[in-house]
């Protein structure tokens, strides 16, 4: 196995062509990870980071893995600077489970060969951070033993995911449910669809995103605001402006999955997500705090039928684990949170210590913006 660590956006280009090819062929297999997805991260954040990404290739020249890291800083108690490796796409995107990208063949070979280049280029980072890594394949088990025999610092815990098993009829959907919840949908479907005449669409034409996404991003802001919160976009702006940079791709590619109910002439509610590999990956959404009641328990039950339809055999919630996700069928599944720290006196007390980058003594500096 041979590494090369790649620090210019134009080297990391250079990957494009072999990039997806590889990600087939692996664990990491995500929607997230995809060349189109981090492509439309690059043009939204222009260069405001810096790559450190690291190839490695076979014998033959294939490439047989991606290390695919960005440079970030992360400051403890607003003094002490750490140089800490994220996974390129990651923020402001919504993205979730950060990986390495090894082919399925050298899977452990190749990890190890990343493990041993990032403890070579020891001086150059502090840290890595993958906050909501997946725990139900074989990436964390070979990251831990990558790490272990690199000499490389690993601590972990816990976080939890949900997902919804999708069977191949909607009725057999519904048997998954109680028959509270069963009941409740069909009165909400009732005054939503039957009362006020709303009706679902899907955005098919390119033409017709900013509508969508728009209506979305307004609909986000008042649903918070009503509850006396910010808006996921208004906190951050980029993470609109990137939605509107790869939906137009994930369109083309049909990946793209942009509802919305509309009652009239107007949008009060619209959902966002991708379907990738057989899965559908739910991500935004946003409603009319003003409008019919239970309206996104009604956009729930079309997007479901829909996707039962197209033959999609997961609804992926992502992240966190919550009573509404339970009672439309998603089971409990558990990933990680990785910290990774290179040998040195700056990182050994800090992962000795038990910090984590997600409280109020460290957080993250040098994000893309």
């Amino acid at each position: 196995m041979k590494s090369e660590i790649i620090t210019t956006w134009r080297g990391v280009d250079a990957l494009g062509g072999e990039w997806n090819t590889l990600l087939r062929e692996s664990d990491a297999n995500t929607i997230f990870l995809t060349w189109e997805w981090i492509s439309a991260w690059r043009r939204t954040i222009e260069d405001s980071v810096e790559p450190f990404v690291i190839a490695v290739r076979d014998d033959t020249g294939r490439l047989a893995g991606i290390g695919p890291f960005y440079f970030s800083r992360l400051c403890l108690a607003n003094l002490v600077p750490y140089r800490c490796l994220r996974t390129l796409g990651d923020y402001p995107t919504g993205a979730e489970y950060p990986d390495w990208i090894v082919h399925r063949s050298c899977g452990e070979k190749v990890a190890e060969s990343i493990a041993r280049t990032l403890a070579a280029r020891s001086a150059d980072w502090d840290l890595m951070w993958l906050p909501l890594m997946c725990g139900w394949n074989a990436s964390f088990e070979r990251l831990e033993i990558a790490c272990k025999s690199a000499g490389l610092s690993m601590q972990s815990r816990p976080t939890d995911f949900s997902a919804i098993p999708l069977p191949s009829t909607y009725p057999e959907y519904e048997k998954m449910l109680s028959k509270n919840v069963r009941d409740e949908l069909k009165r909400s479907f009732r005054v939503v669809v039957g009362r006020s005449g709303a009706k679902f669409e899907l955005c098919d034409r390119p033409e017709r995103i900013p509508e969508y996404l728009e209506a979305m991003f307004d609909l986000n802001a008042r649903r918070w605001a009503s509850a006396g919160a910010v808006g996921t976009f208004v906190r951050k702006p980029l993470e609109a402006r990137f939605y509107h940079e790869f939906s137009p791709t994930a369109l083309e590619h049909d990946w793209l999955f942009l509802s919305a109910l509309r009652i009239h002439d107007t949008i009060m509610a619209v959902d966002v997500g991708y379907i990738y590999d057989g899965r559908f990956y739910a991500l935004q959404g946003g409603f009319d705090p003003g409008g019919p009641k239970n309206m996104g328990h009604v956009q729930r039950k079309f997007i479901v039928e829909k996707l039962i339809d197209r033959g999609i055999r997961e609804f992926d919630f992502l992240g966190t684990v919550t009573d509404y996700k339970r009672r439309y069928g998603a089971r409990e599944r558990f990933g990680y949170q990785v910290l990774v720290g290179s040998p040195g006196w700056l990182t050994t007390p800090l992962l000795a210590a038990g910090f984590w980058p997600t409280g109020r003594y460290m957080q993250f500096r040098g994000l893309p913006s």
